[in-house]
């Protein structure tokens, strides 16, 4: 007998009322200074959220940017084909807006970007149309039509003209010093220019020669495509390399210089041979 109570390890002795049986004697639960939690509360999910397995979410595949198939994350882009230098129909545009716009030539669409084969095939083709027209005005105007000489400007112009365009580029790469670069842009320039002043003046003097009371204006022709030739090589000069006139003024007279002694050269082997 336990004088201050019941034994609670007495098997015989009765649980307390009101509580749950404890088999193994958990301790009851502790106060709660703030209030116990409403009995039977349940804890609902947020709205529109489930628990549990959920199904698997599909992303889309990544996207490709430009036409690219099968491109690999990490992969260099594709090498973009390198230029191979301005080509005819651009001198030809270049030679156009310059006719139409002889205050602003367009010499920036050459920089960087020379080609000496494209340049000599170029103006081999402006001096082969030169030598048709003059070949027209010859069997016209001059009654040549069953002469060797009829055919003279074909072979005169198309050689003596490209060969005194190269001549006259090579010596001023001589004598201003020019790498390779820098001879193919300036050649690339200069053609813009040299076709359509060549085709253009060579053609009026032509004309004006078959007219007997005017035929003094030939000179006057020469003289202007010299003069032509000389202003807009001097331009060049100064938008591509930066050269001032008076520094390019020499080496440009004595190029043009080299010109007409080539052309001049291969008319009278022509004739000769003819």
């Amino acid at each position: 007998m336990n004088p201050y109570g019941n034994d609670p390890a007495s098997p015989n002795q009765p649980p307390p009322p009101n509580q749950p049986n404890q088999p193994y004697g958990a301790p009851p639960v502790p106060n709660q200074p703030y209030g116990a939690p409403p009995p039977d509360q349940q804890y609902a999910p947020p709205p529109n959220q489930q628990y549990g397995n959920q199904p698997t979410q599909q992303y889309p595949p990544p996207q490709s940017y430009g036409n690219q198939p099968n491109q690999q994350y990490g992969a260099p882009p594709p090498a973009r084909p390198t230029s191979m230098g301005v080509q005819i129909p651009e001198l030809l545009q270049g030679s156009i807006a310059l006719a139409t716009k002889p205050s602003n030539p367009p010499f920036g669409l050459v920089r960087g970007r020379g080609n000496l084969v494209m340049t000599l095939g170029y103006v081999a083709i402006g001096a082969l149309v030169t030598g048709i027209v003059g070949w027209l005005l010859n069997i016209g105007l001059y009654n040549f039509g069953g002469s060797n000489l009829a055919w003279s400007p074909i072979l005169t112009y198309t050689l003596g003209f490209t060969g005194g365009f190269a001549a006259f580029v090579f010596f001023l790469a001589q004598q201003m010093k020019w790498n390779t670069q820098q001879r193919d842009e300036f050649a690339a320039a200069a053609s813009l220019y040299w076709v359509p002043v060549v085709l253009v003046l060579t053609v009026i003097g032509a004309l004006l020669g078959g007219i007997s009371f005017i035929g003094l204006l030939t000179t006057v022709t020469g003289a202007a495509q010299l003069l032509l030739l000389l202003g807009f090589s001097l331009l060049a000069l100064k938008t591509l390399f930066n050269v001032s006139y008076e520094q390019g003024l020499r080496p440009v007279a004595l190029g043009l210089l080299v010109n007409s002694l080539v052309i001049g050269l291969v008319a009278r082997l022509i004739i000769e041979i003819l």
